[in-house]
């Protein structure tokens, strides 16, 4: 199932290639997962709107119900599968109203009716399904190390946010191809489009939307993985068709190809293997240290990345507060000076305090800029991150360190850390 054979090939081995897939294959990230069932999903959608056939619809929502175990923002891509049928079904009404006879439309709403009634009645059991874990999932939040997700449509009207994913494209896509995505994209929407070509931007828009809805003040690379393919699409349709426009001849076709999907491959091994030191955090050895050095009841705050895999490693039961927990309390950005964040520790009770060195990334960002310094949107403000690491650099605050080339995570006594 494909919009264009060879853009469906190419886009394949481009999105193979692309460093951020590279990054993301090598960390333990559920959103490469996600990727691989919205995709499974989205074919047996698409095979099952071309040929109506009840057993594409059967597998369309094995792969729904199973990816959605995997990772539960798998329910987007259905939100744009059902937009995408309304819009259809939208049009479908129109042309048969524009006929002015009444035979036309109850004949349309007897098809609709055979046609989706069965899609509409797993889409409910598909839904309950989700409503009942999303419900168990909310509940067991209170008692975990997440803070689950929360939605803002006010990031819809303010312009900075709508442009957050947009910023992240040239680092996730590298620049030639974020070129050719955005002129993709642009081709797209003024094009005469076929049915899958109007799917790719229900896929994109609604994915786009999404997640800049999602009150989070940065682009999570992890989140744009989800409508990346279709972007890719995009673009090698658009590039398909310049080369169709200017008549070239396929040997210099390929030449282009071969030149754009090389240099994506050693982009690709250049980025993960140079310094290689450079791209990881020491999280083993910072993990355990907290299960040598402190107490099963002493209360410890991340303001790094936590990652859970490693409290089952060591069988850490400390009382945590994750960095997205600490963030959603909004203390973070009003918290100015080392005095003011000595106040919110001694309120919370809170012993041990885990942070990196200034800039810190754990996104595919740390690929494209080693240096924290050149960092200006992708991580949040880190006011509070700086000041921490200046009472380092001036002799106030001496705590456990774990390195890995350039990268370093603290580990300090909340009574240490000066005032």
């Amino acid at each position: 199932m494909y919009v264009e054979k060879k853009a469906a090939i190419f886009a394949s081995i481009i999105f193979l290639l692309i460093p951020s897939i590279f990054y993301f294959g090598n960390h333990a990230f559920m959103d490469p997962g996600v990727v691989y069932f919205s995709l499974l999903s989205v074919y047996f959608f698409l095979q099952w709107v071309d040929s109506n056939k009840k057993d594409n619809l059967v597998f369309y929502f094995i792969s729904l119900f199973i990816g959605f175990l995997y990772k539960d923002t798998i329910i987007f891509i259905f939100i744009s599968n059902i937009l995408f049928l309304f819009f259809r079904l939208l049009v479908e009404f129109y042309k048969k109203l524009s006929l002015k006879k009444s035979a036309e439309i109850i004949k349309l709403f007897r098809i609709m009716f055979s046609q989706y009634s069965f899609f509409v009645f797993n889409s409910f059991l598909f839904l309950l399904f989700a409503f009942v874990w999303l419900v168990m999932r909310n509940y067991f939040l209170s008692f975990s190390l997440s803070s689950g997700y929360s939605f803002s449509i006010q990031n819809l009207l303010i312009f900075d946010k709508l442009l957050l994913y947009a910023k992240l494209s040239p680092l996730v896509l590298s620049f030639p191809l974020f070129i050719l995505s955005f002129l993709g994209l642009l081709f797209i929407i003024f094009k005469k489009k076929s049915a899958k070509e109007y799917y790719l931007l229900f896929w994109i828009i609604t994915l786009y939307l999404v997640y800049t809805a999602y009150n989070w003040s940065a682009a999570n690379p992890r989140f744009y993985l989800q409508f990346l393919p279709a972007l890719l699409i995009c673009a090698v349709i658009f590039q398909e068709s310049l080369f169709n426009f200017i008549s070239i001849k396929n040997i210099y076709r390929y030449s282009i190809y071969i030149i754009l999907i090389s240099f994506l491959f050693f982009s690709s091994l250049f980025l993960t293997y140079y310094n290689i030191d450079d791209r990881f955090w020491d999280y083993d050895s910072l993990y355990k240290s907290i299960k040598q050095n402190t107490a099963e009841n002493d209360k410890i705050l991340f303001l790094t990345h936590d990652v859970y895999y490693y409290f089952f490693k060591y069988n850490i039961k400390n009382p945590i507060i994750t960095e997205n927990q600490f963030r959603q309390t909004n203390i973070y950005s009003n918290i100015t000076s080392i005095s003011e964040f000595n106040n919110y520790l001694q309120k919370n009770d809170i012993d041990y305090v885990v942070f990196a060195n200034q800039g810190e990334l754990y996104t595919s960002a740390r690929m494209y800029y080693p240096d924290p310094g050149k960092d200006k949107f992708l991580d949040e403000d880190r006011l509070l991150i700086q000041a921490l690491n200046k009472e380092i650099e001036q002799g106030n605050m001496k705590p456990i360190e774990f390195v890995s080339g350039k990268n370093i995570l603290y580990l300090a006594k909340s009574q240490n850390i000066s005032s």
